[in-house]
């Protein structure tokens, strides 16, 4: 398939890797190639960061549904399968909000205050429905692999 040709090609060659907003353009039936690809065109102590839209996030389907070009969504829990499943790594994965509101100022300021409790209100709602309550709430996440994290 196309979207892994180029790190198929390319073993232990690459000390950092990004892969920002592409997983979730990828067909399911190639996921697991492209991050066994992805991995072995690290270096034995090279780092892949790995970005797509949080399904978890407050109105996440708004953001996975506006690009029709968005094959699979992900949470926390599933972009963790998918990195277990594909690659040598022992579990050792590290996950991050990314930050949307960047800048100085009072708006910025407002907006992450604020943002704060509209969190936790939705994190108290999906407690008291029995729903998967996840600590990453950002629009959008990321999660850091080390090569040297892998057996």
């Amino acid at each position: 398939m196309f979207y892994f040709f180029f790190t198929a090609c390319k073993k232990e060659e690459f000390d950092f890797i990004t892969v920002l907003d592409v997983l979730e353009h990828i067909p399911k039936e190639g996921t697991i190639a492209f991050l066994k690809s992805l991995y072995g065109s690290l270096k034995q102590s090279g780092r892949a960061i790995l970005q797509v839209p949080n399904l978890q996030a407050i109105d996440g389907q708004l953001h996975h549904f506006n690009d029709f070009t968005h094959l699979t969504g992900y949470v926390e829990h599933s972009l963790r399968q998918v990195l277990l499943a594909s690659g040598p790594c022992d579990g050792q994965l590290e996950f991050y909000g990314f930050e949307t509101f960047i800048g100085l100022g009072v708006k910025v300021a407002m907006k992450k205050v604020l943002r704060q409790f509209y969190w936790k209100r939705a994190k108290f709602r999906r407690k008291m429905t029995g729903n998967l309550n996840v600590s990453i709430m950002h629009p959008v996440f990321y999660a850091v692999v080390s090569k040297n994290s892998c057996s």
